[in-house]
């Protein structure tokens, strides 16, 4: 399962974020895997990981950077610690 929009992001400017409190719920009540997305910056996997979350997706910050492999591996890194 998708969940979001999490944070304040650009593609949905204007609309108030979903937060990140509900995937705490959903883990508890669903046996899927649910991944985050909408907003999610480096700063804010660890925020995610608390969240229970099972994954996240993530555009802006890959697709809208000029070193998309090197943000790719950070952000591989912070989801592995």
């Amino acid at each position: 399962m998708i969940y979001g929009h999490c944070f304040e992001t650009n593609s949905k400017r204007g609309i108030t974020p979903n937060g990140i409190v509900p995937i705490s719920q959903m883990k508890k009540e669903l046996r899927i895997p649910v991944y985050g997305i909408g907003g999610i910056t480096l700063d804010k996997v660890p925020l995610m990981k608390q969240a229970k979350a099972d994954g996240v997706a993530i555009m802006s910050g890959i697709f809208y950077t000029d070193a998309p492999i090197a943000v790719t591996k950070k952000y591989r890194e912070a989801i592995s610690k």
